[in-house]
């Protein structure tokens, strides 16, 4: 079997018509396909981030099925911005709302399969996927000092200071905060990510080594990876908004591969008897390779 991978596609920065009924719609969506290179193979694997519009996204996959007999995708963060006041009322100000309908969407599709928690066997091998989100292990990690350990408050602050996810990713009517310095307002997430983080990971956990998976697809990345402090990314304190301790699920599962996305960039290492592969497409002028890549079992 061809196995076709690729992640963080952010379709609406390069499809920047938004109304499906105009020439430019599918014009826009099958040049950037164009861009993407693909391949008649039996599976392609998106590891999150679509894009921010589910219109744009539904049509991208049904384009990309012209090509595909299967397409394997899992949720990323940006899969759950809300970035207009438009997209926030007509998801009533919940981004499980957006994703939900991504979901059912993607059921009613032959052949384009939303992993969240499940698996699917094609010819013979078996796929296992799930979104997934951040932990704060790795701050704990790299802030260590005489037994140190973050508060909450501590993260909260540095993630509402570094990812945009703080403010367009919502879980229900957000509140209004007035307390800036002019005395405007503006939307304050109301999203727990600490218990969307439990409830991806029991979804994870219902994955089990029995089940003899050949690939597992997450957004985010269960291991640090390889030579990942010499990237342009380098390892900070930020890096946990990147990565989830997911090493005991690694080796419980023990999959061939494991794809990820969340972090522009390419990324081919090895842990424990698992490939760790990414292959982002990422935003325009970011001097990605952009092309997809193939990987044969």
């Amino acid at each position: 079997m061809k196995v076709d991978f690729i992640s963080d596609l952010h379709t609406d920065f390069y499809v920047r018509e938004q109304n499906p009924q105009s020439p430019k719609f599918k014009k826009q969506i099958k040049a950037m396909i164009e861009k993407m290179k693909p391949n008649n193979h039996d599976v392609l694997i998106i590891a999150g981030d679509l894009g921010h519009y589910n219109q744009q996204d539904k049509t991208l996959l049904q384009e990309l099925r012209h090509f595909y007999n299967n397409i394997i995708l899992v949720r990323g963060n940006h899969d759950m911005y809300l970035v207009s006041s438009n997209l926030q009322k007509r998801y009533l100000y919940d981004s499980k709302n957006r994703y939900l309908d991504m979901r059912m969407w993607c059921s009613e599709q032959d052949g384009i399969h939303y992993l969240d928690g499940d698996i699917i066997c094609i010819n013979g091998i078996t796929f296992g996927g799930v979104g997934m989100s951040w932990d704060k292990t790795y701050y704990d990690y790299l802030n260590k000092d005489d037994g140190y350990i973050s508060s909450d408050i501590e993260i909260k602050e540095l993630f509402n200071n570094t990812m945009n996810d703080s403010k367009l990713i919502f879980g229900g009517k957000p509140n209004y905060n007035t307390s800036t310095a002019y005395g405007g307002k503006y939307l304050q997430s109301s999203f727990d990510y600490k218990s969307y983080f439990e409830s991806e990971k029991k979804k994870l956990e219902q994955i089990m080594d029995y089940d003899d998976v050949d690939i597992m697809v997450s957004h985010y990345t269960p291991v640090i990876p390889e030579n990942y402090e010499k990237t342009t990314y380098g390892l900070t304190s930020s890096s946990t908004f990147y990565m989830f301790d997911g090493y005991k699920d690694v080796e419980r599962i023990s999959p061939k591969y494991w794809i990820f996305g969340h972090m522009h960039a390419e990324y081919d290492f090895k842990y424990k008897d698992t490939r760790f592969l990414c292959n982002a497409f990422g935003y325009p002028g970011e001097g990605l390779p952009t092309t997809i890549k193939t990987i044969i079992l």
